[in-house]
C-alpha cells in the first residue's frame, strides 16, 4: 500500500518554518520515502485556508511511514513546529 504523508503548516510562511519542513523531508527520505517535497502553498487564496506551506512524502509501506513517525529527528522537528507557533494539520492518504 502506498501512503502519502502531508504536513500542512500555517498561518505564516517564514524561513524557520521552511527549514523545519525541509528537515522533515530529509528524515522522510532517510526512512525510505520515494519522494519528499516541500514548498509554499500555491493554491488560490480562497482555497488555501490557513495553510502557508507544507511537506509531502510518498512511502511505499506503512512500516516506512511508522519508522519516519517514530524517528527521533522527526519528533524533534515536530516539537520545533510547535515552538514556532505553527498551526499544523497532518493528513495520511492511502493509495
Amino acid at each position: 500500500m502506498t501512503l502519502v504523508h502531508l504536513v500542512l503548516a500555517g498561518v505564516t510562511a517564514d524561513e524557520r518554518m521552511a527549514a523545519v519542513l525541509v528537515g522533515l523531508a530529509d528524515v522522510a527520505r532517510e526512512c525510505g520515502a520515494q519522494q519528499a517535497l516541500t514548498g509554499p502553498n500555491r493554491a488560490p487564496e480562497e482555497f488555501a485556508g490557513d495553510v502557508a506551506q507544507g511537506m509531502a512524502a510518498l512511502f511505499a509501506s506503512e512500516s516506512m511511514l511508522d519508522e519516519y513517525l517514530s524517528h527521533p529527528r522527526h519528533l524533534a522537528f515536530a516539537d520545533e513546529l510547535g515552538r514556532l507557533g505553527a498551526t499544523v494539520t497532518v493528513v495520511d492518504l492511502s493509495a
